[in-house]
């Protein structure tokens, strides 16, 4: 959910803007069409959205592949920033968001009696949620601990191991966290602790990140292989093919993740595709990626890691409000499901100007403040 890929000083990639809030609002789709309290008043949900939505909860899998490349990025053109940097860093991404959705949770349970869990919430706060050294690993924000140490060890390797050996041990991981994975959770990438200290999240989040690091790795590479693409016949053909690429891919993931979950047991099958796609839309050769690549991509995306993380704390506003009108749910399905969208990504829009910006800024003020004092 990172949004290293507005700091980049190369290259612009406004296209993978409009991928991650597409698919932020793919797991808010997931997230809501699994909501007790939605599913009990609409029955749109509770016999269409519920039964086959159930494989778009693997969309996560794009923004840790997404995070990966950025990683990849942003060490090669920041070679210079230190680990406590780029720490520091990432917890003033990602902390004032978080730490304004418990508030909000918190007072909304206060006063209206909704679900919160203390404990669960304080782990979260201390980024160890869903990391294996607490028993809870359920919740809509799971995977933003793992994410938060994933990417604070790859960095570590990166900055102390020398690139061949970093690639390897990188790679190492990718391929164990993988088959560890897939093979103790029936074909799945899940979040259970298992074997007294393997966290599935942490796997996850290894296997997903490090594809995403490789990934880049691969782009420095080929990246620039157009050139040999000459005349216009060669270019065309050229476009034809990566536009025919995009589409399958995107058809592919859309419909499994809204129509018919995948009947293949092996779900890492979304990891290639979604890996593929996203590769394309690096390479901005085809319709889809050329087609995204404007202001308006990059200015919805911004928005992604508010909309993710604040995604309870409008459903549990929807709960005493929207959702207690079961009459409106019953007889207006689409218009309810729609609305309860929007209401969710309004939500998010709002966190971004009212906690995201601000507070990042303050705590990178805080972090330089104390750097220099010390």
């Amino acid at each position: 959910m990172d949004n290293n890929l507005r700091d980049s000083r190369a290259e612009r990639f406004k296209n993978v803007d409009i991928l991650r809030f597409i698919f932020a609002v793919i797991i808010l789709y997931f997230h809501l069409a699994r909501n007790d309290i939605f599913k009990h008043g609409s029955e749109l949900c509770n016999n269409i959205l519920y039964p086959t939505s159930a494989d778009s909860c693997y969309a996560v899998g794009l923004f840790l592949v997404i995070a990966g490349f950025f990683l990849f990025k942003e060490f090669n053109e920041k070679k210079e920033r230190t680990w406590t940097d780029f720490a520091l860093n990432k917890i003033s991404r990602l902390w004032p968001v978080l730490a304004f959705s418990v508030l909000a949770a918190l007072i909304l349970h206060i006063f209206y009696a909704t679900q919160f869990s203390f404990g669960s919430e304080v782990f979260s706060l201390l980024f160890l949620k869903c990391t294996g050294v607490t028993l809870g690993y359920t919740g809509i924000n799971w995977f933003i601990s793992p994410y938060f140490w994933v990417m604070l060890f790859y960095f570590y390797v990166l900055k102390h191991f020398k690139f061949d050996k970093a690639n390897f041990i990188i790679a190492l991981i990718i391929y164990f966290s993988t088959v560890a994975s897939v093979n103790y959770f029936h074909g799945r990438f899940d979040r259970e602790t298992f074997a007294l200290f393997f966290s599935g999240g942490m796997l996850y989040c290894l296997a997903g990140i490090g594809l995403g690091y490789f990934i880049g790795l691969f782009y420095e590479k080929v990246k620039n292989c157009s050139e040999i693409f000459k005349t216009a016949a060669q270019k065309f053909i050229k476009f034809v093919i990566v536009s025919v690429i995009e589409l399958c891919s995107f058809s592919f993931i859309i419909y499994h993740f809204f129509f018919k979950p995948l009947n293949n047991d092996n779900k890492i099958i979304y990891m290639i595709i979604l890996s593929v796609l996203f590769f394309c839309f690096l390479i901005k050769q085809g319709l889809l990626s050329k087609i995204f690549n404007n202001n308006i991509s990059e200015f919805l995306g911004k928005y992604s890691y508010s909309i993710y993380v604040m995604q309870q704390v409008a459903f549990d506003i929807m709960g005493i409000t929207l959702w207690k009108h079961t009459d409106f749910l019953a007889n207006y399905p689409v218009i309810s499901t729609v609305l309860s969208l929007l209401i969710a990504v309004l939500t998010g829009i709002f966190t971004y100007h009212l906690v995201e910006v601000p507070g990042g800024k303050f705590l990178r003020a805080v972090f330089k403040n104390i750097k220099e004092k010390i």
